[in-house]
């Protein structure tokens, strides 16, 4: 999959050198913030045709419910955020993974969480194939 396929949500800090090679590759990103990105998610989806494919970093969501991961960065996504995102792509979504969880840094909060949110996506993959039909 090239870079033209790629959209990043959620980002929160991007060091200089990351800034300019996301210029360089025109990579489209959304900066952390539910405002922002729900302005933007549609014309996110848009821009594809046919299926999705999500992976979703546990680092996307803020240390206040996911402290175990490899970079916490403050002022991340809610779990509630993340669910909307997943309901929201649930119909064209035909693959899903989530990465960065930390297990020497969790508390068994970032795991838990994680787990919950595969599910999620899993059962409204699921929802949504089942409506189509």
């Amino acid at each position: 999959v090239g870079v033209e396929c790629v959209r990043v949500i959620g980002v929160r800090s991007l060091s200089r050198e990351e800034q300019q090679a996301a210029r360089e590759d025109d990579l489209s990103y959304i900066e952390a913030g539910w405002a922002d990105l729900r302005e933007h998610l549609s014309d996110i989806v848009d821009a594809f045709d046919g299926p999705l494919y999500l992976s979703l970093d546990m680092d996307a969501i803020d240390p206040a419910f996911a402290p175990g991961v490899g970079t916490p960065e403050p002022f991340g996504m809610t779990p509630y955020e993340v669910l909307q995102v997943l309901n929201f792509l649930s119909d064209r979504l035909v693959g899903f993974d989530c990465v960065e969880t930390c297990p020497p840094a969790d508390n068994g909060n970032t795991a838990a969480l994680a787990a919950r949110l595969v599910r999620h996506a899993l059962g409204a993959v699921v929802k949504a194939q089942t409506a189509g039909e």
